[in-house]
């Protein structure tokens, strides 16, 4: 709005710039009072309207100064009421996190932190490379799966093997070995079994979305299993992830990067029921039902009692 008011001003300086060049024509030529007149009619007009413009621009400046005093007690209201929405919320839970592409960074370490947060335990964060270089006949590889296949039924044996193990604490064989031959990076305790799984999803590199290659495989593996599965990520984001996790069944959070969208995350997993959250147009609410995180929780609650 203000590059608008700008943009006016400026162009009501070159008219009084060309206003100006016109008076001292149109005196030398024509002279007499009335030519005067209607120049000094002119003029008046003219002031009339950057006064106008001097009044709006002041109200704007003032309205702009509340908007970010407004915004600022937002952002300080929700960093407090932020960690009594979830504290706890997630105790005796033990999630796996995985990030699938290489082109957005540090989202899955956000979603580790929210999950701790909340009382969860993460055992493994994963982060799946490029596989640039990797050979898909491993004899590693191929004497733990016993498998040699093409890359798309390649990938999917080994998403099988992967959740499988993580599924059962099983996986501390087959997470050092993807990572020796450069599939994926871990951090974790793979030793643990798991009971839910956390998709970072979205890319900004066209090529580097792999979809159909981890995720929704990924996913269908760790659901047959009996494992929650989420999908998220964040706000900004150039290929969205999120129509293609909906298309699957899977819960979806849209915002991850946000406060709404960790509270989200945290009462989809306390609740485990299916949705899509968030602000984008594959959005049915910001969070879920408040009365099914509250049932939730008193049942979990009592279950502990």
């Amino acid at each position: 709005m203000l590059i608008d008011l700008r943009y006016h001003i400026s162009s009501l300086a070159a008219i009084f710039l060309a206003l100006g060049i016109g008076i001292v024509i149109g005196g030398a030529l024509l002279g007499g009072d009335g030519v005067v007149r209607e120049q000094q009619r002119i003029i008046s007009g003219l002031e009339q309207e950057f006064e106008l413009l001097r009044t709006e621009r002041k109200h704007l400046q003032n309205m702009l100064k509340r908007q970010e005093v407004e915004a600022q007690v937002f952002r300080q209201f929700h960093k407090t009421v932020y960690p009594i929405l979830i504290k706890g919320s997630l105790k005796d839970r033990r999630i796996a996190v995985f990030r699938t592409n290489e082109s957005i960074e540090k989202h899955e370490k956000t979603v580790c932190t929210v999950l701790k947060e909340a009382g969860a335990e993460v055992v493994s964060s994963v982060v799946f490379t490029s596989w640039a270089g990797v050979k898909f006949d491993n004899p590693k590889l191929v004497e733990l799966l016993s498998s040699s296949q093409p890359e798309q039924a390649w990938s999917t044996h080994v998403l099988t093997a992967l959740i499988e193990g993580l599924a059962v604490g099983k996986a501390g064989q087959i997470l050092p070995l993807l990572h020796e031959v450069k599939i994926l990076e871990y951090d974790g305790s793979p030793e643990k079994a798991i009971d839910s799984i956390v998709l970072v999803g979205g890319s900004n590199i066209k090529d580097a979305c792999r979809t159909d290659l981890i995720d929704l495989p990924l996913s269908t593996v760790a659901r047959d299993l009996g494992l929650t599965v989420i999908g998220v990520e964040p706000l900004n984001i150039q290929y969205s992830y999120i129509p293609a996790y909906s298309g699957a069944g899977l819960t979806t959070v849209d915002n991850i990067d946000t406060i709404p969208g960790r509270v989200a995350l945290v009462y989809t997993l306390t609740t485990r029921k299916r949705g899509n959250f968030g602000v984008k147009e594959t959005a049915q609410s910001l969070l879920p039902s408040v009365d099914d995180v509250l049932l939730r929780t008193s049942a979990v609650g009592d279950e502990r009692g």
